[in-house]
């Protein structure tokens, strides 16, 4: 594992802090321990992008230069995301396909169109192992104090918890494609370790369930008790507006197996208060 900021808490893996940026160590980490798989997480999220436009192409462009680099030159296996951030404005309230025309109009989607094309350019170029899904918002039951344009559940479960109101930050009625960190984190392990062979592209939709913030609310609140004040965040509001209703991944259930196990708010909502 490697990343810019080292863990508080003790964990089971070797820990390399790493700049992604700085290609050079990054190489040495995958060459001495005989990395066989990337994972190239590294990234601002699209509200941190917008802020910050120096930072994100150095973190989101160059560290996937240097990730894709370094799996050709060592003729491994990478995984990089993509997002629904990637797909932009204009969209037919459906749930999306494949390959539809993608024309993001934030830094963070412009990043993860490229990331797609880049990476499947590798593959056909290079022959580099390159896979991607492209994740919805990730919901899980840990505090996240990062602002992210679709943290709403998370944050909106701790203030209950806390007695404490919650400002929503979106319109109530506009429904976006989620998916809870279990499912998120297994269905990633199934198409790193799926057979090449079984593999019909190297982009993929990737789909937990679809809801807005008024029906996660009315969910919740079957459950725990709390306050909500609506103010709404013009950047993120704006944001989430220019992104899908949900995802068509009938192509990943049909060429690796992919089901998502917490597919309504029902499921997500008892697991997160659990």
């Amino acid at each position: 594992m490697a990343d810019i900021i080292i863990p508080e808490n003790n964990i089971e893996a070797k820990f390399y802090k790493l700049d992604v940026t700085n290609k050079s160590k990054f190489h040495e980490i995958v060459k001495e321990n005989k990395i066989t798989n990337i994972i190239h997480l590294a990234s601002l999220l699209s509200a941190s992008c917008e802020k910050n436009l120096d930072l994100a192409m150095k973190v989101n462009i160059d560290g996937l230069h240097n990730a894709l680099s370094i799996a050709k030159h060592e003729n491994i296996s990478i995984f990089i995301p993509s997002s629904i951030a990637s797909f932009g404005s204009n969209l037919e309230k459906k749930p999306i396909e494949e390959d539809v025309i993608q024309y993001p109009n934030t830094f963070y989607g412009i990043g993860k169109v490229y990331t797609e094309r880049l990476g499947t350019y590798y593959f056909e170029r290079f022959n580099c192992d390159f896979r991607c899904l492209r994740f919805p918002a990730i919901i899980s039951p840990y505090e996240y104090a990062g602002n992210g344009t679709l943290s709403y559940p998370t944050e909106l479960i701790h203030n209950a918890i806390k007695n404490k109101t919650y400002k929503m930050y979106l319109d109530t009625d506009l429904s976006l494609p989620m998916m809870y960190i279990d499912d998120l984190v297994s269905g990633t392990i199934s198409l790193i370790e799926a057979s090449p062979f079984d593999l019909s592209r190297r982009v993929y939709n990737f789909q937990g369930l679809s809801f807005s913030p008024k029906e996660f609310i009315k969910e919740l609140r079957k459950a725990i008790n709390f306050q909500v004040e609506f103010e709404i965040d013009p950047l993120r509001n704006k944001i989430a507006k220019t992104w899908p209703v949900a995802l068509d991944d009938k192509i990943a259930r049909k060429d690796w197996g992919w089901k998502p196990q917490f597919d309504t708010t029902k499921k997500l909502v008892n697991k997160m208060i659990k």
